[in-house]
């Protein structure tokens, strides 16, 4: 069985996030406002990310019990995704990509140079 810690790893080195929250067995990723990665560490190990609606149909399709709509967001756009199933873990890092970028590319003008505002600003203090 995976553990989920990886996929936390892979964000925390690779990707630039705003902020995070750990609730239980929840860590959630942020940028500004905007949730873009959950993982869940229970016994149900999954990610909650988010893709273009048309992709997440053929995923469901292609990975049935492995992919499901995530409907505590919203079921077309949001995808829980088992980690302990038949995903590779190098399609899951991409998948954690494609959700990232999907956030950014939807953000506003202003939410985007909040943004990297707030990313300078973690930069300049490490």
């Amino acid at each position: 069985m995976k553990e989920n810690n990886v996929f936390i790893q892979y964000i925390e080195e690779n990707l630039k996030y705003t902020r995070k929250q750990i609730y239980g067995n929840h860590t959630k990723y942020f940028l500004d406002e905007k949730i873009f990665c959950i993982i869940y560490t229970g016994n149900e190990k999954h990610l909650i990310l988010k893709a273009n609606g048309k992709f997440n149909h053929e995923l469901r399709k292609e990975f049935p019990d492995t992919v499901l709509p995530s409907y505590a967001i919203n079921g077309y756009h949001w995808n829980m995704i088992f980690t302990n199933r038949d995903l590779p873990d190098n399609i899951l890092f991409k998948l954690i990509d494609t959700s990232y970028n999907e956030v950014i590319g939807n953000m506003t003008k202003r939410q985007k140079g909040l943004y990297q505002y707030i990313i300078n600003s973690i930069n300049s203090k490490k």
